[in-house]
């Protein structure tokens, strides 16, 4: 379980949110399971709001003070599978 800010979007139970791994750079995929705001359970957190947010996948174990997590992987290709 984390405190979370959702800072731009809408987050959501079953999103899936990705950060990047230390020690190689790609992204690890991270379920949103629970979210918790002012003690009761909720389905989703709009942007500007805190709560805690509980995760499961790979990468839930490692996440770190202020790490940034993203709706979508971040990879250095443009949509046509080009670098950019």
């Amino acid at each position: 379980m984390c405190v979370v800010r959702c800072i731009d979007g809408t987050a959501r139970l079953g999103m899936e949110l990705h950060r990047l791994a230390p020690t190689h750079g790609t992204a690890v995929p991270l379920t949103v399971v629970a979210i918790e705001w002012y003690g009761r359970q909720v389905d989703q957190l709009d942007a500007t709001h805190s709560a805690k947010v509980t995760f499961t996948g790979s990468g839930a174990d490692g996440l770190a003070v202020r790490e940034v997590l993203s709706s979508a992987p971040d990879t250095n290709e443009s949509p046509r599978g080009r670098p950019r």
